[in-house]
């Protein structure tokens, strides 16, 4: 999968984190309901 590189994402895999990326869709006006 690929995914964007972010600085957070930098900073897990510098601290050696696993962790599973996800990429949601933007939804206009979405948020939590």
């Amino acid at each position: 999968m690929e995914y964007p590189i972010t600085p957070a994402v930098r900073f897990l895999r510098e601290k050696k984190v696993e962790f599973v990326p996800h990429l949601y869709d933007y939804v206009e006006k979405g948020g939590a309901k």
